[in-house]
């Protein structure tokens, strides 16, 4: 496909109701090899909804693809302690990366993780953060990473972007499919 194609298929795409327009981010690398993502969307639902949808921890790889596995490990008082698998890709490369995240719930407000393995990051700290507003929640979700092992800077940055982007946008259209 040419480049004039690829534009007019992007311009259609962005038109679609329900693109991934809905979707902002924003990445920064405050220091090689270290990312901070910030996303966010507005979801036409009540908090209620969209904290169900962030907490089905065990249905997570239902609606997020690159997510192979996602399991409670531990429920206590203080938290969750969940397991994630996902498959990283850029181009024809795939690499599974593994977290052991504790999760701090605030119901209804926000849904802090950790990683705990250490297997993949260095560090993996991040939050999702429910604002209520009229008509609706705008989500923030905003994630602090180091890779180990990491790809050149150009192709960590790219895999990176593209991974919040799509969690985002799965999540946001599992929050309107539930609503």
């Amino acid at each position: 496909m040419n480049a004039r194609a690829r534009l007019m298929l992007g311009i259609l795409f962005l038109a679609l109701p329900g693109a991934s327009r809905a979707v902002t981010l924003d990445l920064e690398s405050p220091e090689p090899g270290t990312y901070t993502v910030r996303g966010s969307f507005d979801a036409a639902a009540t908090t209620s909804a969209v904290w169900s949808v962030l907490t089905d921890y065990d249905g997570l790889s239902r609606f997020v693809p690159d997510l192979k596995l996602s399991r409670v490990r531990e429920r206590t008082a203080d938290g969750v302690l969940l397991e994630q698998v996902a498959t990283g890709r850029f181009l024809v490369f795939h690499k599974h990366v593994r977290v052991l995240l504790r999760c701090v719930e605030t119901p209804g407000e926000k849904l802090a993780f950790e990683d705990s393995l250490g297997a993949d990051f260095k560090l993996y700290r991040g939050a999702w953060t429910l604002i209520p507003e009229k008509g609706g929640v705008h989500v923030h979700y905003e994630l602090r990473a180091t890779p180990k092992g990491a790809a050149p800077g150009a192709i960590a940055r790219r895999a990176m972007a593209r991974g919040a982007r799509d969690l985002l946008e799965r999540v946001r259209q599992e929050i309107l499919r539930r609503t």
